[in-house]
């Protein structure tokens, strides 16, 4: 399922690692908040980069993001549809 998160690349200094840790955790990108619908549409999150993303458990537990930005790009492209649609059919009006 995908989520809206903002996420963190790992960093050992900030997160650490243990013999338990995933093998090159350190090429991965940490959940840091999901964030649900509400408080997206309200803005009542931390940041200004939420991603949507696919969280994934890895076997040393840590919770990582695979990001969908696909989906992001056709979003922008069905409101910046929407938008011209609206617009140029109010300047055509007389």
């Amino acid at each position: 399922m995908y989520s809206l998160a903002t996420t963190e690349p790992f960093n050992t200094v900030l997160h650490g690692k243990t013999n338990d840790s995933t093998p090159f955790i350190e090429n991965y990108y940490l959940i840091d908040e999901v964030i649900e619908c509400d408080e997206f549409m309200q803005q009542e999150y931390h940041t200004n980069e939420v991603d949507i993303v696919e969280i994934v458990e890895l076997p040393g537990l840590e919770h990582v993001a695979i990001f969908k930005t696909i989906w992001l790009k056709l979003l922008q492209r069905k409101f910046r549809r929407q938008w011209i649609e609206n617009n140029c059919s109010e300047a055509l009006i007389p």
